[in-house]
């Protein structure tokens, strides 16, 4: 959750989104990293713009051979008391404010993860570039993003997007940055067209109130629970569809590589 959002004390249940989310963060890390996780080895994992730690705290729970640490440039004392407060796993996860803290420069990053991340920046190459020269080692990468530029909308502004992306343009950008595509698709297919209409509808009419994000998700639990297992179908269904060469666009995208000093 996008730190904008922090706004309740207690969220009690989350959005199925976030959580279907995670999984497939999971399914990829299960993937990219199998060698890794087979062998039993400490694989340090950094998440960019963590928020409220929320990601790694259940990808703590589901990988306990990885060391998870999160960096936010917008923590202060006060959030950062308040996001440890949350933690499930706080003896799993380290977070940071600072780049330069001493524990993380001295702490060799296997895999960074930038969970809709990139979009918040202006400059989103010259961030990938500034991540590359403070880890000045090989690592992997996972990358998500909004999908499709012609889908922003009012939610986008509310989140303060620059940009939404399709995988050409997520691919130009790493590239130039200097890092290497290793796989990229799309998942949520299945709210491409409601976010399509919602689109349609503000191109004629004016949001009357102002859009709201994830941490305002108060239906039922069984709601929840039928929502999430749509969204999961619906990743299931794009990742067997890529298995066979066919990409399914969908409302967001991926894009798992590697940065290399060779």
């Amino acid at each position: 959750m996008d730190l904008v959002e922090l706004k309740k004390e207690n969220i009690s249940e989350r959005h199925p989104w976030e959580t279907i989310r995670i999984k497939i963060v999971a399914d990829k890390i299960s993937d990219f990293l199998s060698q890794e996780l087979l062998q039993n080895k400490v694989v340090n994992v950094l998440d960019v713009g963590s928020g409220d730690a929320y990601v790694i705290d259940q990808l703590a729970s589901q990988f306990p051979q990885l060391r998870f640490h999160g960096i936010d440039i917008f923590y202060n004392e006060e959030l950062l008391t308040k996001v440890r407060s949350r933690l499930s796993h706080p003896n799993d996860i380290t977070l940071f404010s600072d780049w330069k803290d001493p524990e993380l420069v001295t702490t060799k990053i296997d895999l960074v993860l930038f969970l809709d991340v990139l979009e918040h920046i202006e400059d989103d190459i010259a961030m990938m570039k500034n991540v590359s020269e403070l880890l000045p080692y090989d690592f992997k990468f996972i990358i998500t993003v909004p999908a499709f530029q012609f889908l922003f909308a009012s939610h986008d502004e509310f989140l303060v997007h620059y940009r939404r992306y399709s995988n050409k343009l997520l691919k130009k950008h790493i590239d130039q940055a200097g890092w290497e595509e290793v796989q990229s698709g799309y998942f949520y297919s299945s709210l491409v067209l409601p976010r399509l209409l919602i689109k349609i509808k503000e191109f004629f009419f004016k949001p009357t109130k102002e859009a709201d994000g994830i941490s305002e998700w108060t239906h039922s639990p069984w709601i929840t629970k039928l929502v999430s297992s749509v969204f999961w179908f619906d990743y299931k269904m794009g990742k067997a569809a890529r298995s066979l060469g066919i990409k399914i666009p969908g409302l967001s995208n991926y894009m798992i590589g590697k940065r290399t000093l060779s």
